[in-house]
Parts: C-alpha cells; sequence; structure tokens
C-alpha cells in the first residue's frame, strides 16, 4: 500500500477514535466515526475480506468488553449489560489498521504481543481520561 494511503489509514483511525471516544457524551459525533470506516472500506480497502475481518474483530472486541463490563473491570455509566455502541465502532475502527498502518507489528510475534500489552491499556487509559 502506497505511504499515502497509509498515512490516511492512520488519520482516518486517530479521527474515528477521538470521534468514538468524544462520542460516548456526545452522540452525533459517531457519524464522523462511521464515516472513518466507510472511506476506509469504500475507497482505501473495500475487499471482501476487509469487510470480514473489521466485522469480525467488531464482534470479538465488543463481546470481550462486555465480558469485562460483567465481570466489574469496567464501567461505563449506563447500567446496561453489554458494552455500549462507540465502543463497538472503535474495534471496527481499529481493525482498519491491522492490515495497513499497523502491518508492520504483526511480525515478528514478540513485537505484536508486547505492542498489544502495552498499547491497548494506554489506549483504554487514554480514553478514560478524555
Amino acid at each position: 500500500m502506497p505511504m499515502t494511503r497509509l498515512l490516511v489509514n492512520a488519520g482516518l483511525f486517530q479521527l474515528g477514535w477521538f470521534a468514538c471516544v468524544l462520542g460516548a457524551q456526545r452522540p452525533w459525533l459517531l457519524l464522523v466515526a462511521v464515516a472513518c470506516l466507510l472511506v476506509h472500506l469504500l475507497w482505501l480497502a473495500p475487499t471482501r475480506g476487509e469487510w470480514r475481518l473489521v466485522a469480525l474483530t467488531m464482534l470479538a472486541g465488543w463481546l470481550l468488553d462486555s465480558a469485562l463490563l460483567n465481570l466489574g473491570l469496567f464501567d461505563f455509566g449506563a447500567g446496561a449489560p453489554v458494552a455500549p455502541l462507540w465502543l463497538a465502532l472503535l474495534w471496527a475502527l481499529f481493525a482498519t489498521t491491522l492490515r495497513h498502518c499497523l502491518a508492520w507489528t504483526a511480525r515478528p510475534g514478540w513485537r505484536a504481543s508486547l505492542l498489544g500489552a502495552i498499547g491497548g491499556p494506554l489506549s483504554y487509559l487514554a480514553g478514560a481520561e478524555l
């Protein structure tokens, strides 16, 4: 993928990340996140495999976060038994980076594990601070 597309992919993720996190309090911002997701899926990577990766990652992440919510590790203040929509959307946006701007993190496996172990919690911490 050309560098320009990788930068657009990273930029769309960052914009979508902020829209999701801030969208917890301002739901209209979720439309920005959806637009970022659609730009990726319709322009940057319009393949069936990409759509499948995004859907499966979103579902797996949302189920994991919902389980953590029910275990009492998360509190989104809504009292719902499942993780909120903005968090599911955030997982979909994260999935758009896996084959593109974050593809370099996949090999070797220790790098992916290390970055996931550090980056994941930092992302949650940053979101909580916002």
